[in-house]
């Protein structure tokens, strides 16, 4: 792993805390987002954070396997893995949004680290090949959950700037609604493993 990778993920992790989420909450199966200001950007990055009742390794699965992005994840209508290696693979996604609006597609190339106590997966945007994005920038970051090696703490972090004008009260309606929707989904899938 790249000092800058760890760094991140260093950093990622110190800050869970100061999400002020509670524990008990997070136990019980709520589901935090909320979104947070980024320097030079009118879009704010999107950050969630929940308990799914499964090993990380089996949530890793559901998060890291571009191929099958459209059967486990909601709203992703392709996902083609380009190249892989053992630890980065390039992905190309498109993401469906609501009628009037256009889907989005966008080639990212990711880092990727498999436990043993944090496992991630860190995405940016591949400049060079046309996209539907000015910017994108996302990460899984998993780890067990109060050291319980069968539940995982799941924090999703993402910057999306679409070249498309979204309406501010549609992306946060979307947001509201698909994050929430998203975490079930990965609920539901990685107890299918």
């Amino acid at each position: 792993m790249t000092v800058r990778v760890f760094l991140i993920v260093l950093v990622t992790f110190l800050a869970m805390p100061a999400w002020g989420h509670s524990t008990d909450a997070l136990s019980k199966g709520e589901i935090f987002v909320w979104t947070e200001p980024v320097a030079g950007f009118d879009f704010p990055r999107l950050l969630v954070s929940a308990v799914v009742d499964s090993p990380p390794d089996k949530v890793y699965e559901v998060v890291t396997n571009c191929d099958k992005f459209p059967d486990r994840l909601p709203q992703i209508k392709e996902a083609t893995t380009l190249k892989r290696s053992a630890t980065s693979h390039t992905c190309s996604v498109t993401v469906g949004l609501p009628f009037p609006l256009s889907n989005l597609t966008a080639v990212t190339v990711d880092q990727r680290q498999q436990g043993p106590d944090v496992w991630f997966r860190k995405w940016t945007l591949v400049k060079d090949v046309e996209s539907s994005y000015e910017h994108l920038a996302g990460s899984f970051v998993l780890k067990p959950f109060n050291g319980d090696p069968n539940r995982t703490l799941v924090a999703y972090r993402v910057h999306a700037v679409p070249k498309t004008n979204v309406p501010d009260f549609l992306r946060k309606t979307a947001q509201k609604k698909s994050m929430p929707k998203m975490i079930e989904r990965i609920r539901e899938e990685a107890n299918k493993l």
